[in-house]
């Protein structure tokens, strides 16, 4: 009796171990995270450094430091700095007055003085979000906003980029945690 107790156990043990066991419940999708409002994206595409970095190199001109060697563009240029008290002409030669010991001023040695920034990017507002493959897409707009060196330039393309907005989209993502920035065009 005992043989065949030891015999019964043993088999209703194996047959625990070998039946199927009961699929666990699925797990329940995650729940639709919507999109931040136009509000929340505003700032969040104004914090970011993506916005920052944003045609950033279009915030600086390089100008030749002989007037025989500028182009008619770069004249053009010279001209409004100098107007401005940024610089003067002495003779064939470029020479900085007000901006001689400004960083922004950078005088190489190959003969040409970068001027950086002339603008800094302004955020304007954030409109149209929407669901996108990647989380959300929004619109929106922005200015360039013109430094001290930059208010200097009255006219010519330099001053047209400061006086129209721009218009932009960026993507947003869900970290898990918050929103943030994937890409700015």
């Amino acid at each position: 009796m005992k043989k065949l107790l030891i015999v019964v156990v043993l088999l209703v043990a194996c047959q625990k171990e070998t039946m199927p066991k009961a699929a666990a419940p699925a797990k329940a999708p995650a729940p639709h995270r919507s999109c931040p409002s136009a509000a929340e994206t505003q700032a969040i595409i104004g914090k970011s450094s993506d916005f920052g970095e944003l045609d950033f190199t279009q915030t600086a001109v390089t100008i030749p430091v002989k007037k025989s060697a500028m182009n008619a563009p770069q004249l053009d240029n010279a001209k409004q700095l100098a107007s401005g008290g940024w610089l003067k002409f002495d003779g064939d030669d470029v020479t900085l007055t007000k901006g001689k010991d400004d960083p922004r001023f950078n005088v190489r040695g190959n003969g040409f003085i970068d001027v950086v920034p002339l603008a800094k990017k302004k955020m304007g507002t954030a409109s149209n979000v929407r669901q996108s493959a990647e989380g959300c897409d929004a619109d929106f707009t922005w200015r360039w906003e013109p430094t001290e060196v930059g208010g200097a330039f009255k006219h010519g393309p330099i001053a047209d980029m400061f006086a129209k907005p721009h218009n932009s989209v960026a993507t947003l993502m869900w970290d898990g945690a918050n929103w943030t920035i994937l890409r700015v065009k």
